[in-house]
């Protein structure tokens, strides 16, 4: 669906793209100045650039744009909460310069264009967008200090001792529209107190939300995601699982060569495989840095995440004399690596220190 509407509302053709050029420490900012005056050019294909720095986007760099894009934009003043519960801050100044429907119209062109959409939302903002039943909140969409409060007023001894718990979180309750003095409130009160508090994560930042929510509307992509929402609520919530290392495996088709060279590349391709199954654990690491799935998904594609279309293709895995990784092809090309040399540790310093790590 997502696909096919990406072929019908993108040009397929790379003679005029819509071309981003951005600081690779400031892809949100220079995104969004970019979005603001190319209102007329969200049909083009999208290519990126990052200044100071060679290189022709093929989609690896594109990939590569989206997954640092999605870390700003989790790491920005436009965000409150807590990791993978995240809400929108209310934010008056760009608010009125209308950033957060420019955000969404980004987003849309993300689910588009090898992205993965903005998978950072607490459990309420996810149904939000996706206009799903919110009659039943999740107190893990709580900010840690109220998360923590409210299990201690579950477990106070007295109706007292949870006043006292209540009176740290007042401001915050009446703000949220709980309009209860401290002195009348008991645990009888508190699902509704958490209802409120979820509640407001929403209503706190209404216009800021309904703006990003009028942004992915951009070539229909919200009401596409609408028409299936549990399979969309992966494009937004923070819950989102992991890419693990099977995900991974799934993507990688080895092409081996015939004849003399069969067995030397089985071998090569095992030993690439170990290396894999070892970013499950905590075997594959340098230096104390772990590795893990979605490191080696970076690494070969450019993108962290698996993007809310899929990848165009496999990745084909070659064999050769030098290792190289086309992010923008999806090839890799596996060498032979020497029978004294350990194969975690061998692929695990390579992409340690590979562009794309050090870039991340």
């Amino acid at each position: 669906m997502l696909r096919e509407q990406a072929r019908t509302c993108i040009r397929q053709t790379d003679e005029d793209p819509l071309t981003l050029e951005v600081r690779r420490n400031f892809v949100l900012r220079d995104a969004l100045q970019y979005i603001r005056v190319s209102q007329e050019d969200l049909h083009s294909p999208l290519h990126i650039r990052f200044l100071g720095e060679q290189g022709i986007d093929l989609g690896g760099l594109r990939r590569e744009f989206w997954t640092l894009f999605l870390y700003q934009v989790s790491h920005s003043t436009f965000i409150t909460g807590r990791p993978g519960r995240l809400a929108f801050q209310k934010n008056f100044i760009e608010q009125r310069k209308r950033t957060f429907y420019y955000l969404g119209q980004l987003v849309a062109l993300s689910v588009l264009q090898d992205g993965p959409g903005l998978p950072i939302f607490s459990d309420i903002v996810t149904d939000y967008i996706l206009d799903r039943d919110r009659s039943v909140v999740s107190e893990g969409d709580l900010p840690e200090h109220l998360a923590q409060l409210i299990e201690q007023m579950k477990e106070a001894d007295s109706d007292a001792a949870a006043q006292t718990l209540f009176q740290q979180m007042f401001d915050e309750a009446c703000t949220a529209g709980f309009l209860i003095p401290s002195t009348s409130f008991n645990k009888s009160f508190i699902p509704a107190l958490v209802g409120a508090l979820v509640n407001n994560l929403v209503e706190s930042s209404r216009v800021e939300l309904d703006q990003f929510v009028d942004g992915l509307k951009t070539h229909q992509v919200l009401e596409l995601l609408r028409l299936r929402p549990d399979d969309s609520y992966c494009i937004f919530s923070g819950r989102t699982k992991p890419v693990t290392v099977e995900a991974v495996r799934l993507l990688l088709h080895f092409r081996y060569r015939t004849g003399n060279h069969a067995e030397t590349d089985q071998q090569t391709a095992q030993g690439f495989l170990t290396f894999l199954r070892a970013t499950k654990g905590s075997t594959a690491s340098v230096n104390g840095v772990k590795l893990q799935p979605n490191d080696v998904l970076m690494w070969l594609t450019g993108s962290a995440t698996m993007p809310a279309v899929g990848f165009h293709k496999v990745i084909d895995v070659e064999f050769g004399d030098t290792l190289r990784v086309n992010t923008c092809a999806l090839v890799l090309t596996l060498a032979e690596v020497p029978r004294e040399v350990e194969d975690v540790q061998h692929y695990s310093e390579l992409l340690i220190n590979s562009q794309t790590f050090q870039a991340e």
